[in-house]
């Protein structure tokens, strides 16, 4: 996971957390409850980074939880 945003992105449940509750998280996995994503599917919310690549309209600051589609 890059550290140059402090927002992230998971691919399994597809809601914006913050990069920080990521890392307090002991074995990788994504800190909402009811995903079970892990460190292999966090991603970045720069604007090089998925979705925002993809959805260029995503916001630059994120609603923490909201769901943002990739497809």
């Amino acid at each position: 996971m890059g550290k140059s945003t402090k927002y992230v992105w998971c691919l399994h449940c597809e809601r914006v957390s913050l990069r920080e509750e990521w890392e307090k998280m002991p074995y990788g996995e994504c800190p909402y409850k009811d995903c079970d994503g892990h460190r292999h599917d966090v991603n970045g919310w720069s604007k090089n980074d998925w979705p925002r690549r993809k959805h260029p309209e995503y916001p630059r600051v994120p609603e923490l939880g909201k769901e943002y589609p990739l497809y």
